[in-house]
């Protein structure tokens, strides 16, 4: 049934279709949601809120707003902003990552521990 109806659009329309279905109702389907609005590249996040508002008159931050909330809300808007940075192999490396790492420790838990 619904399985088949979402394989038969293109993978953008698909989604756009599942986040729809997500948000019916009371609240909303949060792993739904969050599966398709992580890990996106700008392109395609711009290319789903565009899809999203062409097939349904609606902004789709608009709607994942009115259904979110809290840390949620707060995830999904982050993300529905596009404002990830490309890729840079000579930025984005292991030593970045450690230091980024301790940054978010010394910052976060390390402050509460000591």
């Amino acid at each position: 049934g619904r399985a088949l109806e979402f394989l038969a659009l293109p993978p953008h329309q698909s989604e756009c279709a599942m986040i729809r279905k997500a948000t019916k109702g009371v609240g909303a389907s949060v792993s739904v949601v969050w599966s398709i609005i992580c890990g996106r590249t700008n392109g395609e996040m711009e290319l789903l809120k565009k899809t999203y508002f062409q097939m349904y008159s609606k902004d789709l931050g608009k709607v994942l707003a009115s259904e979110t909330h809290g840390n949620m809300e707060r995830l999904v808007f982050n993300a529905l902003q596009a404002a990830e940075d490309a890729f840079d192999p000579t930025y984005h490396t292991l030593d970045k990552a450690r230091e980024d790492a301790e940054l978010i420790h010394k910052y976060g838990q390390g402050r509460l521990v000591g």
